[in-house]
């Protein structure tokens, strides 16, 4: 919505942004042409608080800048490419982190749910769920062999600090995983996407700086991202980080000796079931504390599918490989979605 009463749409036929009166629809004519200026195809829009109406060049991935009171052409505000554009869409404007919380006397930020890593580390990262003001973080990352090991940490999100203990989970043969301290995490988030890390591990201590892991710019309107698993809370699941229509799925579990060890799947396409292909990490220079190359492999470990909607339903039909031993077999297990539904990355 524009100035004095108009709405502003993007129009591809017309190759310009036109504007209609927003109390009866009346159309008012061309506000903004992209023609004249060089560029294609109107994508997204937004009207910044100072009067400046962004648009997305879709066909020369460029962003436009107009005024919002005239139409006038300003400026090319982000040049074509720039910035990793690639056909950009929709935008949604974000105000500073200080001002963003304007009516939360807290001030609670809420970091992106999924994915979140160290790209000096690449090849392990953090699974980062939220619960209302509480936040789990599962850490996936590898033992002083190279395996697959994962922590849990658990706890109240201060402002933009995370502070709690890291445990280590084993699983008995006749009962639920049991938790063991080995350590603590905090997380200090400068931003929805950014955060630095600090750890305490087996006396060993280590920083990192971490970023949400976008793996598509586009928006899905249903996100099934989070940490599902069975509603009486064993100490294993499966969490999902979803982007526009690519799904990525990382499964918690135990080896045949109730070691704790994870598995991520292939990114797949579409809607729900997701039918995923598992693999196993290795990399024994990627553990806590290691220095090394940091290379890693994968091994095949079956595959798996998640309904998350309408009676959600797990199966699997996991086998650890390499040195591994053991295997995950479900079979139309019952799920729950353990932490809050995602909102839209920002």
């Amino acid at each position: 919505v524009g100035q004095n009463g108009r709405l502003l749409i993007s129009d591809r036929a017309r190759n310009a942004v036109i504007a209609v009166d927003i109390d009866d629809g009346e159309f008012l004519g061309e506000f903004a042409r992209l023609g004249p200026v060089g560029f294609d195809r109107p994508e997204g829009i937004a009207v910044t608080n100072d009067g400046v109406l962004l648009v997305a060049a879709g066909k020369q991935n460029a962003i436009l800048a107009f005024d919002a009171a005239n139409g006038a052409f300003l400026e090319t505000r982000v040049s074509a490419g720039a910035g990793g554009l690639s056909n950009p869409g929709d935008m949604v404007l974000v105000p500073s982190l200080a001002d963003r919380f304007a009516t939360d006397p807290e001030r609670q930020i809420r970091p992106n749910p999924g994915l979140w890593y160290d790209p000096a580390s690449d090849g392990r990262g953090f699974d980062i769920q939220y619960y209302g003001t509480r936040l789990s973080v599962i850490w996936y990352t590898y033992d002083d062999q190279g395996d697959p090991t994962w922590y849990l940490a658990a706890g109240a999100l201060d402002g933009a600090t995370f502070q709690a203990p890291l445990l280590r989970f084993t699983l008995d043969d006749d009962g639920p995983a049991n938790g063991a301290p080995v350590g603590d995490m905090l997380l200090d988030f400068a931003s929805e996407r950014r955060a630095a890390a600090s750890w305490r591990i087996n006396g060993v201590n280590g920083e990192e700086s971490l970023s949400w892991l976008e793996f598509t710019p586009q928006v899905r309107q249903i996100d099934d991202t989070g940490l599902w698993g069975r509603e009486d809370g064993p100490g294993w699941g499966v969490s999902l980080a979803s982007q526009g229509g690519t799904t990525v799925a990382v499964a918690y579990l135990y080896d045949a000796l109730g070691q704790p060890r994870w598995v991520i799947s292939e990114p797949v396409t579409g809607n729900p079931p997701y039918r995923l292909n598992m693999q196993a990490a290795f990399a024994p220079g990627l553990c806590p504390g290691c220095v090394g190359a940091g290379e890693r492999s994968l091994l095949d470990a079956g595959t798996m599918e998640l309904r998350p909607r309408n009676k959600a339903r797990w199966d699997s039909d996991i086998v650890l490989p390499g040195s591994l031993d053991g295997a995950w077999p479900l079979h139309a297990t019952p799920v729950i979605l353990f932490s809050l539904p995602s909102v839209r990355p920002r």
